[in-house]
């Protein structure tokens, strides 16, 4: 027997490629090949093998339509939530075109344009309160109507009488929907500003250069104090419009509207307790000043009536309150702080009311 010694297989393997087996050794090489490709039962292992993916192909079919379904799943519902922020995103953006509408509306609105501007607004207006309706989201219209609001009761008093015909224009929108005035959130978002100017400590302003923890912002001071004489305006041009709005509707819509805050009284009570606070500063020492700044508030309250005798002798006939101005000139050296210059203002509106008075007899 040969034997095949570590040292020779070495030496063999090394000079390989320059030797030839031995035909007898080829001749039994091939022997075995033969044998191993033709007998079955040496190729169980491959079998096996091949029978073991046959068998795990089922599962993995099944596997794969478990996960095909459940990535059909996942795509739908994937599809779905994208479809829902698609709408929610269109409708914000939808409702943002709106609000950048109406809020271009206002500030182009004038004489000229007014009548095609207001039919505008009123339609995008009650197409943003029917969104938020549907969408039982109030934040939208009550975001456009605080903005609304803030625009036209302290901006541009040229345009006062414009802006109030806006108003009305849209909380008649609600009157028609059969809406509760106390549920109106426009309104009382108008009722909140005047209760706010009511307390006129708090609203009127002036540069107190006396008191150094007072702030001393003069432009400042003076942007408050145009604000609210803006104001004013718009609360007795709203209180003209009432008064004909009531003149000109039906019996039974005026219960909506003579429920309003701004009325008969509440506008005669607004002059008596303007009087008051301004006699209160003018009883006090060294506040001349502050008296003269009240006092502009005052002729713009009292000239914006006169322009119309109809509403004088509305309010007139019972609070009397053109009879404060007379008293205030009557007892003018009682008050400290009164002044030559709160003198001839006071007497041009007794002047002016005097006239009319004279006039009407």
């Amino acid at each position: 027997m040969i034997i095949y010694t570590t040292s020779f297989i070495n030496n063999y393997y090394q000079s390989l490629e320059n030797k030839t087996l031995d035909s007898s050794l080829l001749d039994c090489l091939n022997t075995i090949l033969n044998t191993i490709n033709n007998d079955i039962s040496l190729n169980i292992i491959e079998n096996d093998n091949d029978l073991r993916f046959k068998k795990i192909k089922p599962k993995t079919k099944s596997n794969d339509n478990y996960y095909r379904h459940s990535n059909v799943s996942y795509n739908n519902n994937n599809n779905n939530n994208k479809s829902s922020l698609k709408k929610k995103e269109e409708t914000r953006t939808k409702i943002e075109l709106v609000k950048s509408t109406i809020k271009s509306i206002l500030n182009k609105l004038s004489p000229t344009n007014y009548a095609k501007l207001e039919q505008e607004l009123i339609t995008m207006y009650i197409q943003l309160l029917t969104n938020c309706i549907e969408s039982n989201n109030n934040e939208d219209i009550e975001y456009i109507n605080n903005y609304i609001v803030n625009y036209i009761i302290y901006n541009n008093v040229s345009y006062s009488t414009i802006y109030i015909n806006i108003l009305f224009s849209l909380i008649s929108v609600y009157q028609n929907n059969n809406y509760k005035l106390e549920t109106i959130n426009l309104y009382n978002l108008l009722q909140t500003h005047y209760n706010d100017f009511l307390v006129f400590d708090n609203i009127i302003k002036y540069n107190n250069t006396n008191n150094n923890s007072y702030n001393c912002d003069e432009f400042a001071i003076n942007k408050n104090n145009d604000k609210y004489k803006c104001f004013i305006i718009f609360i007795i041009n709203f209180y003209k419009k009432l008064v004909l709005t009531l003149e000109s509707i039906e019996p039974e819509k005026k219960v909506f509207y003579n429920d309003f805050f701004i009325n008969h009284d509440s506008m005669s009570l607004l002059f008596i307790d303007f009087n008051k606070f301004f006699i209160k500063n003018l009883e006090l020492e060294n506040n001349k000043p502050y008296c003269e700044v009240i006092q502009e508030f005052i002729l713009i309250l009292y000239n914006e009536l006169l322009k119309d005798n109809k509403y004088i002798k509305l309010l007139d006939c019972d609070s009397k309150i053109f009879d404060a101005i007379k008293l205030i000139l009557l007892n003018q050296t009682n008050y400290p702080s009164f002044t030559n210059k709160i003198k001839f203002k006071l007497m041009n509106i007794r002047d002016k009311y005097d006239a009319i008075i004279k006039t009407k007899q």
